[in-house]
């Protein structure tokens, strides 16, 4: 900390009375990057503080921002742009909104520093390096290592990201190895440590290495280790001066392959590594030694429901369906008495985070699930039943909760202070949710002083950062993201407690409370679509009906008066959203989702079923969720001990009521406001269904792929969205990519978007019995593009006809397309897709002589995709592609059906022959009119079906 003082205060700052501040500045050497300011503050009040610096004439340079996540003394460094440093004189520290009034700052004498200090973890570790926000570091520190006969492509390099860095490796097609480095200087005195650490995430086809550079010795710490998803690995060092560390990630595999790089550590010496979790434990809490035979205050909060509506609960579990619920919830009661949740309290909650960097992976995270279960369900089985066992062991859940130091999954929410990287309050929420509900169930076993102590701990260790988050973002993403209203139901129990001994949440409470309804009404759309896929669909509406719950309750009003018109909606879009399965409920993959796994969408249907009289939101729930639940099942929260849809089960005993069951009955194509389009058969898993991504293109939880087409048939994706991986592994990042989807690329890039609201614009679109087409232009959505209309044609109930037609002055053009069934070449522009419920053949024409390479992604063992990419020479400025894509059910035989195809001039000739006859299909390539049998066709297509009716043109 040289040249520093920690208490030396320049400025006294009483923020309520004066707006702001200014600080003269030193002048900055030429190497130095950070600005060291150190700041007292009287409280933890989450005050945003911005930050403004200004020239020797006092015009502004560069503008960022703190918060006051402390109370007492901290050193904030401020990593600066190089103009910034250059040119600034002038600090102005000017003061926002903030989460708790009253803030006092002491702000000391300000410092230039060519690195920063080690960042204290805990007592036995410090942070070198971190990156997990732009705050913390600039891709610019890092220098690129010489690669040697190497050859990359321009994909490959060291990248900022969501929270972490990425370092990407990118071979070129037909090259089997590649390696890639970066390093850089550091100049740290490491005397006093034993170990390195680095948390990093490497997919298993590539293998990461790390050198540091010791007292002029370039040492390798870890050599060439297979990527196995996010780990802390842990390496001994010795030595004086630390003077760099290089990165590497190397594969003998082609295509792209990621590292994602979160944190480098030092362990100091004498520790035990197995301390780094910083589980410290507890002593065990006893049993109240008497509690009064009579329940005065049995639900003191009333969150989800009053004694009257208790007094039918305890009724509903006395037959039927409610008494299987309420024996499952006993025997999960039953199941957690001998959870000891004293040993897992420390510094932080333990959690399971998908290994996404948010949590350590050291945490002994994997009974943290009965914590949360102990928490809601113990409490409920004390509430229903009055059986005391049931109502201690939820006391000790909740008594223990409150003593962990901090309810976030680890450091990185909490360290460094001010700057704030992601810090996304997820844990926050979800063990609030958890907290508030059994602090309300076992309301009469608490002491006043142990329900103050519950306040206090909401008040202090909940609100300031779910409050503070939903501020910084309340105008931005999480308008649009499942994440806003699981930070709002979090912020809902704890305002509603909190309030109790704490007034002053009041406020809070109903500003965000009018936030969450914003958002629920933006979130999802006028004619009830949504812009994320459907597992987050299910995330968001899970946490939107609970806090419907909670403000129908706080407010006085009726769920179906507050919540938007729109919501209700919503279901049609879901059951079009629908996979064609009939054993289990999935949903199409599109953006960050895969197709199977929906175990928690039973309350949402519950809801529909419930408020808006869905029967076949009901008729869902029948079918996939009325079914028996042991205890430690999906039906108790999330299996991966993360605190997910705890309340599961919680919200399906309170909405069940039992309805008639009714099958969705759903139109042969929809179209919605939105531009995504579906055509189908039926709703059976012996349909045929077309799905079309059209209209804006969204940012939250989506993918590059406006444009694309998905064909399910006969029970398998044969024209697929390869979905999406789990986020702990670092290649996800690929399945989001223009490239992994039925679109074109130039060059494998992304869609770039000339216009991102108007990525797709339907130019035509025209539907009968017997035919559906639509005509796309996807220009908006490259910019390297001159032209992209996409013609998509249902020749039904048979097949389907894709034409695209592309100018792209710069060449590098590539058809891509998908499927879960194998792809193999089986004649000339004829290519079979092979799944073990169905086929596809698929004959394509071009007016261009394209060139095809087949690959697969892989998901573990799995097979994700199969692909086929078509491609002009990389010089061709324009391109059309037809296809016919027909589907038909895998007997074991070869396909039933055979397509022809005979190139004309200006455009083919296709055959398409089946148990139906055969159709013929013209189809122009390129914008000349298509000569034939002495006529010239202008129109796109004209279909002539085997039944001898008149024939059919498009376009």
């Amino acid at each position: 900390m040289q040249n520093i003082s920690k208490t030396d205060s320049l400025i006294r700052w009483n923020t309520e009375q004066e707006s702001e501040q200014n600080v003269l500045l030193p002048l900055a050497e030429a190497d130095s990057l950070f600005l060291a300011l150190p700041i007292h503050a009287n409280c933890k009040s989450m005050l945003c503080v911005h930050l403004l610096l200004k020239d020797s004439s006092g015009e502004q340079v560069y503008e960022t921002s703190i918060v006051v996540e402390w109370s007492g003394m901290e050193i904030i460094y401020l990593l600066l742009p190089e103009h910034a440093r250059q040119s600034a004189r002038t600090l102005t520290l000017r003061a926002a909104d903030f989460t708790y009034a009253g803030t006092v700052l002491s702000i000391g004498a300000p410092a230039w520093l060519q690195q920063r200090p080690f960042l204290p973890v805990n007592a036995n570790e410090y942070l070198l390096d971190m990156f997990t926000s732009e705050g913390y570091y600039q891709v610019e520190m890092w220098t690129r290592e010489p690669a040697g006969s190497c050859v990359l492509t321009e994909e490959s390099g060291l990248f900022r990201a969501w929270n972490y860095a990425r370092l990407m490796l990118a071979l070129p097609q037909n090259t089997t190895s590649g390696s890639i480095a970066y390093s850089r200087d550091y100049n740290h005195d490491i005397g006093a440590f034993q170990a390195f650490i680095v948390c990093v995430s490497v997919e298993p086809k590539a293998t990461f290495s790390l050198y540091a550079t010791i007292d002029g010795e370039r040492r390798l710490l870890i050599d060439s280790r297979p990527g196995s998803g996010m780990e802390e690995i842990r390496v001994p060092i010795a030595g004086n001066k630390l003077q760099a560390i290089t990165i590497a990630l190397a594969t003998d595999k082609e295509g792209q392959h990621v590292a994602h790089v979160y944190w480098f550590m030092l362990e100091c010496i004498g520790v035990l590594p197995e301390q780094s979790h910083e589980i410290a434990g507890m002593p065990m809490i006893a049993d109240p030694e008497k509690v009064s035979g009579e329940r005065t205050e049995e639900l003191p909060l009333k969150l989800l429901f009053d004694n009257a509506e208790l007094a039918r609960l305890r009724q509903k579990t006395a037959s039927g369906t409610g008494k299987r619920f309420y024996d499952e919830i006993i025997a999960e009661a039953e199941a957690n008495l001998a959870y000891e949740p004293e040993g897992y309290v420390g510094t932080y909650f333990p959690v399971y985070w998908g290994k996404q960097g948010i949590e350590r992976p050291s945490v002994p995270y994997e009974k943290t699930r009965y914590w949360f279960s102990t928490l809601v369900y113990s409490s409920l089985a004390y509430l229903l039943s009055g059986n005391l066992s049931y109502g201690y062991s939820a006391r000790r859940a909740l008594l223990a909760a409150i003593q962990c130091e901090e309810w976030c999954g680890g450091f990185l929410c909490r360290i460094p202070r001010g700057i704030t990287g992601y810090r996304a309050p997820f844990t926050e929420a979800h063990l609030m949710q958890a907290v508030g509900l059994c602090y309300d169930f076992i309301g009469d076993l608490l002491t006043s002083e142990e329900k103050r102590a519950v306040e206090d701990a909401v008040y202090e260790k909940a609100i300031p950062f779910l409050d503070m988050y939903l501020r910084r973002h309340k105008d931005g993403y999480l308008l649009e993201s499942n994440q806003g209203t699981v930070y709002s139901a979090g912020l809902l129990y704890a305002c509603l407690i909190a309030r109790r001994s704490h007034p002053d949440v009041e406020e809070i409470l109903q500003r965000q409370t009018a936030w969450c309804l914003r958002m629920i009404g933006t979130y999802y759309k006028p004619d009830g679509t949504t812009g994320e896929g459907m597992m987050y669909w299910e995330y968001t509406t899970h946490y939107a009906i609970e806090s419907l719950l909670l403000i129908s309750r706080y407010q006085n009003k009726s769920v179906v008066e507050l919540a938007p018109p729109q919501l209700q909606e919503g279901m049609e879009y879901v059951q079009h959203m629908r996979g064609l399965s009939d054993e289990v409920i999935s949903f199409l993959p599109i953006g960050d989702c895969r197709a199977e796994r929906f175990l928690y969408m039973g309350p949402s249907f519950l809801f529909f079923a419930k408020y808006y009289k869905d029967a076949s939101a009901y008729g869902l729930w029948h079918k996939y969720y009325d079914t028996p639940h042991p205890t430690g099942c999906s039906f108790f929260g999330a299996e991966n001990n993360s605190g997910q849809y705890t309340t599961n089960g919680l919200l399906t005993f309170l909405l069940h009521e039992d309805q008639p069951v009714a099958e969705p009955t759903l139109p042969a194509q929809q179209r919605f406001d939105c531009d995504r389009i579906f055509w189908r058969t039926g709703t059976k898993g012996t349909d045929m269904l077309l799905f079309f991504e059209g209209g804006k293109q969204t940012f939250e939880h989506a993918h590059y792929d406006k444009g694309q087409f998905i064909i399910q048939a006969y029970g398998e994706m044969l024209a697929a969205d390869p979905g999406m991986l789990d986020y702990s592994n670092p290649g996800h990042v690929n399945y989001v990519q223009s490239a992994y989807h039925n679109i074109v690329t130039i060059r494998g890039k992304n869609q770039s978007y000339k216009n991102a609201d108007h990525a797709v614009l339907i130019q035509q679109y025209d539907n009968d019995g017997q035919f559906n087409y639509l005509q796309a232009d996807l220009e908006n959505s490259y910019k390297e593009l001159a032209r992209y209309d996409r013609t998509l044609l249902f020749v039904r109930p048979n097949y389907f006809v894709v034409l695209d037609e592309l100018a792209a002055p710069s060449g590098g053009m590539e058809w891509n397309f998908h499927s879960r069934g194998a792809l193999r070449q089986a004649d000339d522009n004829l290519f079979i897709a092979e799944a073990p419920k169905a086929g596809l053949v698929m004959k394509y024409a071009s007016d261009v002589p394209l060139t095809y390479r087949l690959s697969q992604y892989e998901d573990g063992e799995a097979v994700s995709s199969y692909n086929l990419v078509l491609h002009p020479d990389v010089d061709e400025s324009t391109m059309n592609v037809a296809a016919v894509l027909v589907p038909y059910p895998n007997t074991g035989n070869p396909p039933p059906v055979n397509v022809a195809c005979v190139m004309l001039e200006g455009g083919a000739l296709f055959t398409v022959e089946g148990a139906w006859g055969t159709d013929t299909l013209l189809v122009r390539l390129g914008g000349k009119a298509l000569a034939w049998q002495g006529e010239q066709i202008t129109e796109r297509i004209r279909v002539s079906r085997a039944d001898g009716k008149p024939a059919r043109s498009f376009g």
